[in-house]
């Protein structure tokens, strides 16, 4: 019997490696998505490349060959010699350990190593970024002796047969080997951040339960179909593993023809009444004028056969050609339905539904895309669903290829959208786990849809994205094989990589970002399916790996008798449990004429698994990092090696740069922030206009100021909440001429709680958002953030240092202001925290321009121009400029005397300040 002490350690062990594997598959580090609220922004990923591809494929073959020929090498026996050791030690019984390591097959760490090698060869990445990749191959190793280990003692508890320990150790070992994929991907790519959806219903009981009893019942059925297999295969190893591996797909298909058992079972399909609810009808197009008249009057049929209101809203996004002209005309020629066209931004299909969306006022919206037709009944079929069932918010139709068919590829994918979307989709309805319903045509809700933000933008998914946030809301998704569209489908090659490439990495982002690890798994939706569809976008190129060297070490391991007709009939029964389903399903469609293409269903599945290859490819990498608080005193690695070593002292401590920020060229980039009213009164003094002149001044407008035109400005707006910049940028409404935006975050009523309790956060998107509006971001954290958890800080000074404030804030910003004008009646401790917060703020972005805050009217007693000019002169070199605030009483500073310009134009006329470059460009 096993040691209880070597149990415990071992168990341990496994314990501390889940940890090592399972925290980062929750995602809550990565920083790549720089975009805000429903806008996802990330670095361009690379356009497909079929020569990475071919070279990843190579590199594989060429490793398994290697792991082939020397599969008795060294390697292969210090493995089985680890597990001895570890198992001798864990059981005390060295004869049953040898006996057990000796017929292990090393077969998925080998996998695993040589995948993780390849891809860090493949993928261009950072050296620290390769060696991370090829250390997921170690982490296995580790994983792989412990669960082979842990397998024995259990086997060895239970007196369990030892015979099959070997075969259920590659099983084990190869869903161990998905989750260390999961962290490899989620660590080394640039993904979308976790979804900010709240799951606001707890996990759907019943139908988790109903899946979990579909699930044993398909893996015991498929089993015993397994087990005869692996006999008439006379229990080789190797074979037995490709059996195996090979009915996963008819373990899928069984558990879909027992929840269609559960569907029979269960409440008949709703059924269309008298009531007729008005409805919109909204669609994106961009240069479609070739299929957008069929579309529309698709619409328009569907209308008649509906007989309620219906009104169509088409955003023309940018298009060249006479789309809008053409759907103008159709609408003006509908007989049952009503519509309009907008004009769009030219900014993506997402914002161009968001604009459609804003203009409907039914209770219920259709997306439909440009390309398709409708059935005309598919409003008829789909209302009921929403009527009968409060608790959907999305209905799915059953979409086909437009017909007539063509080609092999629009044949073989019209075989693929009968069985999914006639089929496959309509039952795992039953159980919410449909990932997706395609913005072919979906019909939903249109407050839950408002209340998620409509559709996240930047992503390749965005109906992904749709569905999976309306289901954290707690509403379902239905399929109804009734309601019927058609699209538009490849018929090439070409077209078919376009579409591939495009759809697995929309499916990847999705998994990303709804990922259960991290986001939770609110139904079986996010637990099941998308692990096993838009998650596996990330397994397929391991899983080729996989196979094919299990293919060739059962080829050429001389071990294996060989009868290649027997082998090839037994992978081929395999497969019967996936023929009769689809068998069925043509047959129900009446689309048996296909039947004879599925002879080109292997080619086509590989086909489409050298375009996952290459989706996967693309993504691009994140560099490798260190801790976000070592980060914020060293912001590279180099900086970090040479704090440590003590080689650079100014590093180590943290000391402040020596000289300002600058601009190409070298010259020392002086910037001032002021209101129009403040620079009114400043440039009403010659010198002090003349010595403005020469640097960058934000001139802060409000309402609808215009800029000034006596010296060059910056139209520049101030923002006190995220959530009112978040608003007048998403809806358009910021004035044409701001060219830079402050977001103004201060412990007082304007800036809600949350954001003065999450600086960092809030900071880091409001830079994403007003960046990509191409607008310079100045932040301006004020010194009593520190007072936001409720305690008022004895030191704020201290405090907002000690909390790394300056730093968070400076990470993403082109310009940040040091608020110290309250310290600035003690030149010497304004001095101080200036010095402090500007090296903080640099450390973090060394690019960032550094000013600091001046008042004329700061809280307390007066202030004289003398000490203003102190605080300038004492700050020399620190700051590039400053914030010169001329306050007057008002609901920001209500405990403020009469306004003060002529304190700042004496200060700024002072002979002191003159001979100070940093701050007038000189």
């Amino acid at each position: 019997m096993p040691k209880p002490s070597g149990t415990v350690l071992l168990v341990l062990d496994a314990l501390v490696l889940l940890a090592v594997i399972g925290q980062p598959l929750g995602r809550r580090f990565d920083d790549s998505d720089q975009g805000a609220g429903n806008v996802v922004k990330l670095p361009p990923f690379r356009r497909p490349s079929w020569p990475r591809v071919l070279m990843f494929l190579l590199l594989i073959a060429v490793a398994n060959l290697t792991i082939v020929w020397f599969r008795t090498s060294p390697l292969t026996q210090l493995y089985r010699q680890l597990v001895d050791r570890v198992l001798t030690a864990v059981v005390g019984n060295s004869a049953f350990a040898a006996y057990y390591a000796s017929h292990l097959v090393p077969l998925v760490p080998a996998a695993i190593v040589m995948f993780m090698v390849v891809v860090a060869v493949v993928l261009p990445a950072t050296p620290g970024r390769r060696l991370m990749i090829v250390a997921h191959g170690a982490l296995f190793l580790a994983v792989s002796v412990v669960v082979t280990c842990l397998l024995a003692v259990v086997a060895l508890r239970v007196r369990a047969p030892l015979g099959p320990l070997p075969l259920i150790d590659l099983l084990l070992q190869e869903t161990v080997a998905y989750f260390i994929v999961y962290r490899f991907a989620f660590t080394s790519f640039q993904f979308p951040r976790v979804t900010q959806v709240p799951a606001r219903k707890p996990g759907r009981r019943r139908e988790t339960a109903v899946l979990i009893l579909c699930i044993i019942t398909a893996v015991c059925l498929m089993g015993s179909l397994a087990v005869v297999l692996i006999g008439l295969a006379g229990g080789q190893l190797l074979v037995s593993f490709l059996i195996l591996r090979a009915m996963r797909a008819g373990i899928m298909d069984t558990i879909y023809l027992l929840l269609g058992l559960v569907r029979i079972a269960g409440p008949p399909r709703p059924r269309p009444d008298e009531r007729r609810p008005p409805i919109n009808v909204i669609i994106p197009a961009f240069n479609e004028e070739v299929v957008i008249e069929r579309t529309l009057r698709s619409i328009d049929r569907a209308a008649g056969a509906y007989g309620g209101p219906v009104e169509v809203i088409m955003c023309d996004d940018g298009s060249a050609d006479g789309t809008r002209e053409l759907a103008e005309q159709v609408m003006a020629g509908f007989q049952h339905a009503s519509g309009r066209v907008i004009p769009g931004r030219h900014r993506g299909k997402a914002v161009a539904l968001n604009l459609a969306l804003a203009e409907c006022r039914a209770e219920f919206v259709y997306r439909v895309d440009a390309d398709c037709a409708l059935d005309p009944n598919a409003f008829r079929y789909s209302i009921p669903h929403f009527l009968d069932h409060p608790d959907i918010g999305l209905v799915g139709a059953f979409v086909m290829p437009k017909e007539p068919y063509t080609t092999w590829i629009d044949r073989m994918r019209a075989l693929e959208m009968i069985f999914s979307f006639g089929f496959a989709r309509v039952m795992l309805a039953e159980v919410d786990a449909v990932p997706c319903i395609p913005g072919t045509f979906c019909a939903f809700r249109r407050l839950p849809a408002l209340a998620v933000g409509g559709f996240v933008d930047g992503t390749l998914g965005e109906d992904v994205f749709f569905t999976c946030e309306l289901a954290r809301l707690g509403y379902r998704a239905a399929i109804d094989p009734r309601v019927m569209s058609f699209e538009d489908v490849p018929t090439t090659v070409r077209q078919l990589r376009v579409q591939r490439f495009r759809w697995c990495k929309g499916g990847i982002m999705s998994f990303a970002a709804f990922t259960p690890f991290g986001a939770g798994a609110p139904s079986p939706r996010n637990w099941f399916k998308m692990p096993l569809g838009a998650g596996k976008g990330l397994l397929k190129p391991f899983g080729t790996a996989m196979l094919l060297l299990t293919l060739e070490y059962s080829v050429l391991d001389p071990a294996v008798r060989h009868n290649v007709l027997r082998f090839a009939a037994l992978l081929l029964a395999t497969q019967i449990t996936s023929f009769v389903p689809r068998f069925i399903v043509m047959v129900y469609y009446r689309r048996l004429r296909l039947l004879p293409w599925l002879l080109l269903w292997i080619p086509f599945s590989f086909l489409k698994r050298f375009f996952m290859i290459e989706a996967f490819l693309s993504f691009g990498v994140r560099p490798v990092k260190t801790p976000a608080r070592l980060r914020s005193r060293f912001p590279t690695w180099i900086a970090l090696l040479l704090a440590v070593t003590g080689l650079a002292a100014g590093c180590s401590t943290g000391g402040r740069p020596n000289t300002a920020p600058t601009v190409p060229g070298g010259k020392v980039q002086a910037s001032w922030i002021t209101t129009k009213a403040a620079l009114k009164d400043l440039t009403a003094d010659p010198d002090t206009r003349a010595r403005l002149s020469g640097t960058r001044i934000f001139e802060i407008l409000t309402g609808t100021e215009r800029a000034s035109t006596t010296v060059p400005v910056v139209p520049t707006m101030s923002f006190k909440s995220f959530a009112t910049l978040q608003d007048t940028l998403d809806h358009g409404t910021l004035p044409p001429d701001i060219r830079a935006v402050i977001y103004d975050a201060e412990h007082w009523s304007q800036t809600p709680a949350a954001e003065q309790r999450d600086p960092a956060s809030f900071y880091r998107q409001a830079s994403a958002l007003v960046r990509a509006h191409g607008l310079i971001f100045i932040a301006t954290p004020a010194m009593d953030l520190v007072n936001a958890s409720g305690a008022k800080a004895t030191d704020p000074a201290s405090a907002f240092l000690k909390a790394n404030i300056a730093a968070d804030a400076a990470r993403n910003a082109d310009v940040i202001d040091v608020q110290a004008q309250s310290l600035e009646r003690d030149p010497a401790a304004y001095a101080r925290f200036v010095s402090a917060a500007a090296a903080q703020a640099r450390s973090a972005n060394p690019a960032v321009t550094v000013l600091a805050g001046l008042s004329t009217n700061p809280h307390g007693s007066a202030v004289t121009p003398e000490m203003l000019v102190s605080a300038m002169v004492a700050t020399a070199g620190q700051v590039s400029g400053y914030w010169m605030n001329v306050p007057g009483k008002g609901s920001d500073c209500p405990k403020c005397n009469a306004p003060r310009p002529d304190v700042a134009v004496a200060a700024l006329r002072d002979s002191r300040v003159a001979r100070l470059p940093d701050i007038f460009g000189g």
